[in-house]
């Protein structure tokens, strides 16, 4: 499996954060290599909603897996899917199984719809610029405080008065999906607004945050730095990316995400190599 259960909170996080202001999407190569359970539940809680068909895909009809815009044709009841392979080696028309567009998605709504309702505090209502969803408030020690869940400084946080928790720190996985830790947020109702302990610490999360991303950055370019010298020796990408599964730079990746790593960092390289437009005068 390509993530544990566990990581799957974070993964959704991250998604969101990383899509913002746009929705997260999740097409369902990615979700079936999660563990069986987290989809179901996810859907079920209302954390992912199903999506509408991807409109371009990598197209599987040879290693070079180019990104293509989806064709979709109605023969009676039957739809059927397909990319037009216009490069080399053109292979003309390819098709796409219709499942494979198939897509959910998560956003900073959804993800404060689930806490609100966890928290028994009805629908959250957006602000003006709908970076962030006030859920209602809570009484702490010094009286109540107001709960919203917004996007702050591209993290997706819980605010509770002054205070702020990165969200990823308050969800976890349980035997049904995703836990909402109330405890924590009581905990952050209780202090005194302004405390600088909790300034340092949430400055201290968006550090390894940071550092998380650049990591993965860093993997992605050193996975295919390596594939790209196994392809120049005569190896298809298909053929590069099995061979890089289970490697030290490839560590607890699935082939089919080493795959779609190389696929992305090529688009990548190709888009960089292009002529900028001139200029009109």
């Amino acid at each position: 499996m390509a993530i544990k259960t566990r990581d799957v909170p974070v993964t959704l996080i991250e998604r969101i954060e990383a899509a913002y202001p746009a929705p997260a999407h999740f097409v369902v190569a990615e979700t079936d290599d999660w563990p069986a359970a987290s989809l179901p539940a996810l859907l079920k809680q209302g954390a992912l909603v199903e999506a509408g068909r991807a409109k371009s895909i990598a197209c599987a009809g040879c290693e070079w897996q180019c990104l293509k815009r989806v064709e979709v044709r109605k023969a009676g009841t039957t739809s059927r899917a397909f990319v037009m392979c216009d490069e080399e080696p053109d292979y003309g028309r390819v098709s796409i199984p219709i499942r494979s567009l198939q897509r959910y998605e998560s956003d900073l709504r959804q993800l404060s719809v689930l806490v609100a309702g966890v928290l028994k505090l009805g629908l959250p209502k957006v602000s003006r610029n709908q970076s962030a969803y006030v859920l209602g408030s809570v009484n702490g020690r010094l009286g109540p405080r107001t709960i919203i869940v917004a996007i702050e400084n591209d993290q997706l946080v819980l605010g509770v008065g002054e205070q702020r928790e990165p969200l990823v720190q308050l969800l976890s996985w349980g035997p049904d999906g995703l836990l909402f830790d109330a405890r924590r947020l009581q905990r952050l109702a209780d202090r005194k607004d302004g405390s600088a302990s909790n300034l340092r610490q949430y400055a201290h999360d968006r550090t390894q945050q940071t550092a998380r991303k650049l990591a993965t950055r860093k993997r992605d370019q050193t996975i295919f730095q390596e594939a790209k010298k196994r392809h120049a020796r005569g190896l298809t990408w298909s053929r590069v990316a099995a061979e890089l599964f289970g490697t030290v730079i490839a560590q607890d990746l699935t082939v089919e995400r080493v795959r779609r790593i190389i696929t992305a960092q090529r688009a990548l390289e190709r888009k960089k190599s292009r002529p900028k437009p001139r200029k009109r005068k």
